[in-house]
């Protein structure tokens, strides 16, 4: 282990909780931390790289932790369509294949990380310093909030880095060359200005309704679409842990025991009560660094007489709080009077906390100067540490201790359940022989991840979808429930009839008349603006406004319209006046070049500054060649049936 790197430094941590929460994923994908499979303990194996096996525990945590990741992102809009879209089980699998691979390819090339290069590296991670020094408390605490040892974490930080040693060794090899330089220039600097209408590809509808022989047509034609894919219906027995709740007896004696146990749970650190009065010091923005060095004191100086004016008023009686609302430059606090409510020790930086302890209940320290500004600080109360009361902390224990007990009661059903049915595979007999119900999930396809009578539970989902038939899976427990799953039924996929799907059909059918009907329109429109010029008279015939981009360049998103490439390639392609036409995003665009801007010579640093953005582009460019080309010469196996 690097006991180095643990070596120094003192406890701080309010101010890493925002980077902790950003890193909190740092190195999952060598140690997924997130939620365990039922079927880990199987030992499958999901795909095998230059002879090394990834497991399926391996690569469920990954996909969880993927999902819970898109989860925490998105709230309530997450939903398992979006699994789908994204492709989150491949990008879990080819992710872990991939860094395999590479970390196969070092190895091969010599390529590794010291211990001193590792240590530097953990150092200056911003989440781990205090004050831009590293502080081995926040550190520590941060490996027992994600649940690792420091040999997990820095192992898994040692095969980044060589995997970023060899990505950097071969982007190096990207050359670039001085016509790029000045290709790129151009493409930066050259401008254009666009008048445009924008006209939905279904804005003209077409009045007569579809016949039946185009119904007959379209279906005829477009059969795949309407596809149904393989639908599979699960049995399954399920034990929520809350309706063993009302069954569980808790005794004194447990209570007891369990407090006694975890007394270090109940501990309540030293708090404080307090209320302050913030002056901020100006930032200078001098160009030298001397002038910013005395503007900076002049400022401070002033920041400090204002507050020793504002505490001689204190000391003369006048209310603090009132004094805070009116002076205090902290936005947060200043409304309440300066009110920083309660605290515990070590929540504030170390200056303000210093002045804090000098004080007694009531009194109101000097100016304290902190990164922050000056400070008057008022001490309201000083809470001492203590441990709770059995009394005050009951009612918690109780309800931890049945919620517990709830689940083991659950589980050892579930556990009886599953030995009566793994003679026979009979999961309606066995859970019928334990008074528990069996229900039924419907027809469900495997890309619908939202489960009928589940919801998006990815420990359950992942084990329906890999048994095999007429078997029942293992316990599947989640933090809510417990689970056993067998498949009920599997209907193949299939085309379903026309008379099955006619409505849709004729929706269709309708959406491409009307859109044909609209590039009718639009082609005339465009003969129309490239004759006279006048986009505004075409405009008004459709009751549209002509709207005007600022300029910009073709590796800009267009204002007002978005980053359509094939909207901007046209458009530079033309002459100012010239007139275009462009389908995308469901709409076409009426354009007119209403001005053009061409690029002059650039200067030295612009040379200097493309020359380097275009070698980073293409070392980009020629690594992801150069992986795929070690991705098809690798011996890469995988299983798809686990997934």
């Amino acid at each position: 282990m690097l006991s180095l790197v643990r070596k120094h430094a003192d406890s701080w941590m309010i101010k890493a909780i925002i980077w902790l929460i950003a890193f909190a994923f740092v190195g999952t994908v060598f140690y997924s931390w997130g939620m365990g499979g039922s079927v880990e303990s199987r030992g499958d194996v999901v795909a095998e790289v230059q002879g090394q096996e990834i497991r399926f525990g391996e690569y469920e945590r990954t996909f969880n932790d993927l999902i819970d990741i898109y989860r925490q992102q998105f709230g309530s809009r997450f939903s398992q369509d979006m699994i789908g879209r994204l492709d989150l089980k491949n990008v879990a699998l080819e992710g872990l294949i991939k860094n395999k691979l590479l970390l196969s390819e070092a190895k091969k090339q010599n390529i590794g990380v010291s211990d001193k290069e590792l240590i530097d590296h953990i150092q200056k991670i911003p989440a781990f310093q205090r004050d831009k020094k590293f502080d081995r408390n926040v550190y520590m605490n941060f490996l027992r909030f994600r649940r690792l040892s420091p040999k997990e974490f820095e192992d898994a930080q040692r095969k980044n880095l060589t995997i970023e040693k060899l990505e950097n060794l071969v982007k190096e090899q990207a050359k670039v060359s001085t016509s790029e330089v000045l290709e790129a220039y151009e493409r930066e600097e050259n401008k254009v200005k666009l008048d445009y209408i924008s006209i939905p590809e279904t804005h003209f509808k077409a009045n007569e309704e579809p016949k039946e022989e185009e119904i007959q047509e379209y279906y005829n034609k477009n059969k795949s679409n309407f596809r149904v894919d393989e639908q599979t219906d699960f049995q399954f027995v399920k034990l929520a842990y809350k309706d063993f709740e009302e069954k569980v007896e808790i005794h004194e004696e447990d209570v007891d025991d369990f407090y006694k146990s975890n007394i270090g749970k109940y501990r309540v650190e030293e708090q404080f009560k307090a209320s302050h009065i913030l002056f901020r010091v100006p930032a200078s923005n001098n160009s030298s660094d001397e002038e910013s060095d005395k503007k900076e004191d002049e400022n401070k100086t002033k920041a400090k007489e204002k507050a020793n004016d504002i505490l001689l008023k204190i000391q003369a009686g006048e209310d603090f709080a009132e004094l805070a609302k009116i002076n205090s430059d902290d936005a947060g606090t200043k409304n309440r009077g300066g009110d920083l409510g309660t605290f515990p020790k070590g929540t504030m930086v170390k200056e303000f906390e210093k002045a804090l302890l000098k004080l007694k209940p009531g009194e109101v320290s000097s100016p304290v100067l902190s990164p922050f500004g000056y400070h008057l600080i008022k001490l309201g109360e000083k809470i001492e540490s203590r441990v709770k009361t059995l009394d005050e902390v009951k009612e918690s224990i109780e309800k931890d201790l049945k919620s517990k007990k709830a689940r083991q009661r659950a589980r050892r059903v579930l556990k009886h359940i599953y030995k009566g049915a793994e003679i026979d595979q009979d999961l309606a007999k066995a859970a019928k022989a334990k008074e528990v119900e069996v229900d039924t999930t419907g027809l469900i396809a495997r890309s619908n991840h939202d489960v009928p009578k589940i919801g998006i539970v990815a420990e359950f989902y992942n084990a329906a979808f890999m048994l095999a038939k007429d078997r029942v899976s293992e316990p599947v427990h989640t933090a809510e429930a417990s689970y056993l799953i067998k498949i009920a039924n599997v209907k193949e996929p299939y085309i379903p009839e026309l008379g099955d799907v006619k409505e849709k059909v004729i929706e269709n059918v309708k959406a491409d008349k009307n859109k044909k009907l609209t590039k009718e329109n639009v082609d005339v429109f465009t003969g129309q603006i490239e004759k006279n010029k006048d986009i505004t008279k075409v405009a008004e015939s459709l009751k549209f406004v002509v709207q005007h981009t600022p300029l910009f360049g073709i590796d800009d998103s267009i204002p007002g319209i978005g980053d359509l490439q094939e909207l901007k390639e046209k458009a530079f392609s033309l002459a100012k006046g010239e007139v275009a036409t462009v389908f995308a995003r469901r709409a076409f665009y009426l354009f007119k070049i209403a001005e053009t801007k061409k690029a002059e010579e650039p200067d030295q640093s612009n040379k200097e500054r493309l020359y380097k953005a275009r070698q980073q582009a293409k070392g980009e460019v020629f690594y992801a060649n150069w992986y795929d080309k070690l991705n098809e010469k690798a011996e890469i196996q995988k299983f798809p049936e686990f997934l």
